[in-house]
């Protein structure tokens, strides 16, 4: 059955990735909060063998803390959607129940082979902070993760092209 030419459907979704919080990096990040606590106590206990020991300690505190403070942050599950066209929406499941908001890759993301670093602002408000998604291979399966890199690329590709030819 064929569509009438002037019946518009929504862009079908190519990829949906569901993206649990990695749970290595949080593991990292208590150990790193473990080290600098130790770190502190080792300062402290040969304070008279060291110049400045209590602000080096004291900076030594304050990184434990807010080591311990980011793996210690609410899991936050996110949904990145990918229509044929290129089109993102990103999903904060906590905050956006519904179907998400629609987003543009910024500048400035990182995908390598073993993590992405995406950067994303809204469409919709222009002056809105940009969200940062981290996804790391423990976040997703194997498969979805090569498809969201593939896709990723392939979104960055398409927008330098387009800016390309807006410069010249």
């Amino acid at each position: 059955m064929r569509d009438a030419p002037d019946t518009v459907l929504p862009p079908a979704i190519a990829l949906s990735v569901q993206i649990a919080p990695s749970r290595r990096l949080r593991a990292l990040l208590f150990l790193a909060a473990l080290v600098h606590a130790g770190a502190a106590s080792y300062i402290v206990a040969r304070a008279a063998q060291l110049a400045w020991p209590w602000p080096l300690a004291g900076a030594c505190c304050l990184a434990a803390a807010l080591c311990a403070a980011a793996a210690g942050q609410p899991l936050k599950m996110r949904r990145i959607d990918i229509s044929k066209a290129g089109a993102v929406r990103l999903t904060v499941q906590q905050k956006l129940p519904e179907g998400g908001r629609a987003v543009r890759l910024l500048p400035g993301s990182l995908l390598w082979g073993q993590l992405l670093v995406l950067r994303f602002g809204s469409l919709d408000d222009a002056a809105a902070a940009p969200c940062t998604v981290l996804v790391l291979p423990d976040s997703v399966g194997r498969a979805s993760f090569r498809a969201l890199a593939v896709a990723m690329r392939a979104i960055a590709g398409h927008d330098s092209a387009e800016n390309v030819q807006k410069i010249g």
